[in-house]
């Protein structure tokens, strides 16, 4: 039998190369990337655990959706092909199924059917991956109430304030952007000289004035 990370590399090719190409996504290793019309990058990672061994192992799906716009809003440079954990949004793939474990992993030994593992990661992320993405669509993030809360999975984590604030500000959402960005300001302290000057930049009056 072949070693535990060749094995997961099959079983990628089996579930997600064939459906992920004809969605439009392009892999790379064990990474699967969509660019979509609006310039928003969708990542899909398969990562492997970090102990396994040659007969014993497990793997996750990770998600993230990069926004070249919140880049831009954040004067950072844009990324042509993003990394999951350098996307504006990311999720876990357990959060999205139903038993809502965001630490789900798929288990594997040397009595587990690659075939059946397969077909499991396939409807995960046909079933649930693609449709996270398509929930930060404006269109449908505003039909949810404009509420990070009730996209597939809840709110994704870590959910940025900087990111979440420009998101909303793309959308028009400037009350909402305050709000994201005065939560911030309470508890990602570290961060508050970049929280103010984007405040600044679009005209927002947040509850703490700047150190000066």
């Amino acid at each position: 039998m072949l070693p535990i990370g060749k094995r997961i590399d099959t079983i990628i090719k089996l579930a997600l190369a064939t459906p992920l190409k004809a969605a439009g996504f392009k892999k790379q290793a064990r990474v699967f990337r969509r660019s979509r019309d609006d310039g928003a990058v969708e990542v899909i990672d398969i990562q492997g655990g970090k102990y396994n061994t040659e007969g014993k192992g497990e793997f996750t799906v990770n998600l993230g959706l990069y926004l070249p716009q919140i880049a831009a809003m954040l004067d950072a440079p844009p990324l042509e092909k993003p990394q999951e954990h350098q996307c504006h949004f990311r999720q876990r793939i357990g959060a999205l199924l139903p038993q809502k474990d965001e630490d789900f992993w798929w288990s594997m030994d040397t009595a587990s059917s690659d075939e059946a593992l397969a077909h499991t990661l396939q409807q995960a992320v046909l079933n649930h991956a693609l449709p996270w993405f398509a929930a930060f669509t404006p269109e449908a993030f505003q039909a949810a109430g404009g509420d990070f809360a009730q996209l597939p999975g809840g709110a994704p984590m870590p959910l940025d304030p900087l990111h979440a604030a420009s998101f909303y500000l793309l959308l028009g959402e400037h009350d909402k952007a305050r709000e994201r960005l005065n939560i911030g300001l309470e508890y990602r302290k570290s961060i508050a000289p970049q929280i103010h000057a984007l405040a600044a930049a679009h005209g927002l009056v947040l509850n703490q004035e700047p150190d000066t």
